[in-house]
């Protein structure tokens, strides 16, 4: 009973605290932040399908998108803090078990409410994966060695946007929107699996939060009221808007307006996800000889300058050619993954002592503006590239803007 609790509460070292990021506990963490790629990009190509189905229209079926990105959010927000209260391997495993519940849930769906519904519960259960993930390797490491983690961890997490939607195209007429939902029930299974019996307690006893609400809320305000964290956490979240308003209207504008069939549209889709891995590898090396801030800033610039100029090109012609419009995406896609990495690096670097809490709120802002930017897209009703581009030029000036003027100026007067 004994061996049962502490394989319970610390892991499989059976008794040991993991000091260091293994190539397994690294590979695995990976694998659950992977959960938002994997439960929107493999259900991506289906969308048609969906609404064909409930005879429903685009921004209804974007609408089980919008819903587990701010389920994404909310359950950041519970699952940080109750990590750094209880430690990280047990709500890891609670919630691991949830999610693979309510992926069963979802293909059993009869209408678009009841999709919706379980869409939201796979969202807030699966959040567990990327904000513990993310509180792992900032246990574990830190400064330059953590910024190298996360690109290592941002290549990994890569590979689900590249294979998802390809697998997604391959089932899409065999199986249906329902067998792929299925097909991802089983990866949450894998996911739970892989948890369990690899991934162990990062945070020991004598490092967590004490106490009840009182210290939940002290964090809480130490967090928000780090205006240079708050910069970076709006940088992060609207340059990751630039992607999700490509993820979100992408599958409609693709496959309506330029006529590409499912399978096409999953390999142009994971053709523009093996962008972001060839960022992220530029940024692990990068990093090395440069500083994260600085590699921040250059990627930002050109995350800005391509996607408003997608939203330029496409406003003046309505439909550019496919070529222009997939080179200006994969530029911007390029430069977000060193956005991304580096803004994680900088923001969690600043609040070490509440990983958990700072990681919640940033997955929590990622997933708002990302759900956001789904919603906004098909804001008219229907999906259009023009819609598109627009939304992901103006989510691109945002992340510029919260970087000069709170990251930036936050440093010079600090």
């Amino acid at each position: 009973m004994a061996d049962v609790r502490q394989w319970w509460e610390l892991g499989p070292a059976a008794g040991a605290v993991a000091l260091t990021l293994s190539p397994a506990v690294l590979a695995t963490i990976a694998l659950l932040g992977a959960v938002a790629p994997l439960a929107t990009d493999l259900y991506l190509p289906v969308f048609p399908q969906v609404a064909a189905e409930f005879g429903t229209s685009s921004a209804s079926v974007q609408l089980t998108l919008t819903v587990f990105m701010i389920g994404m959010g909310i359950g950041q927000l519970c699952w940080g803090p109750i990590s750094d209260r209880f430690g990280r391997r047990r709500p890891l495993i609670i919630a691991g078990a949830l999610f693979v519940v309510a992926s069963v849930i979802a293909p059993m769906s009869g209408s678009i409410g009841v999709l919706v519904a379980a869409r939201f519960l796979q969202g807030f259960t699966g959040s567990v994966g990327p904000v513990l993930g993310r509180a792992i390797a900032r246990d574990l490491a830190h400064g330059v060695e953590l910024a190298k983690a996360l690109s290592v961890l941002g290549i990994i997490t890569g590979l689900a946007p590249i294979a998802a939607p390809v697998l997604g195209g391959v089932l899409a007429e065999p199986v249906g929107w329902r067998g792929i939902l299925w097909v991802l029930a089983g990866i949450s299974v894998v996911m739970l699996a892989c948890a369990a019996s690899i991934v162990g307690e990062s945070l020991p006893a004598g490092r967590r939060v004490s106490g009840g609400l009182g210290d939940v809320g002290r964090s809480i305000r130490t967090v928000l009221t780090d205006r240079v964290f708050v910069g970076y956490v709006l940088t992060q979240a609207f340059g990751l808007g630039v992607l999700f308003a490509f993820i979100s209207g992408s599958s409609f504008v693709l496959q309506t307006e330029y006529g590409l069939g499912s399978l096409h549209y999953s390999l142009l889709f994971a053709l523009n996800a093996l962008v972001l891995i060839v960022g992220g590898l530029l940024n692990n090396r990068l990093v090395v000889r440069h500083s994260p801030k600085r590699i921040l800033v250059i990627g930002l610039l050109v995350s800005v300058v391509a996607a408003v100029a997608a939203a330029t090109i496409t406003g003046a012609m309505g439909h550019p050619p496919l070529w222009v419009l997939l080179f200006l995406v994969a530029l911007a896609s390029a430069c977000n993954a060193p956005v991304l990495a580096n803004t994680t690096t900088l923001g969690l670097d600043r609040h070490g002592a509440n990983a958990g809490m700072a990681s919640a709120v940033m997955g929590a802002v990622q997933s708002a503006v990302a759900g956001g930017v789904a919603q906004l897209v098909a804001i008219t009703g229907q999906t259009s590239a023009v819609s598109m581009t627009l939304v992901m030029g103006g989510s691109a000036v945002a992340a510029g803007a919260a970087y000069l003027f709170l990251c930036r100026r936050g440093d010079a007067t600090a």
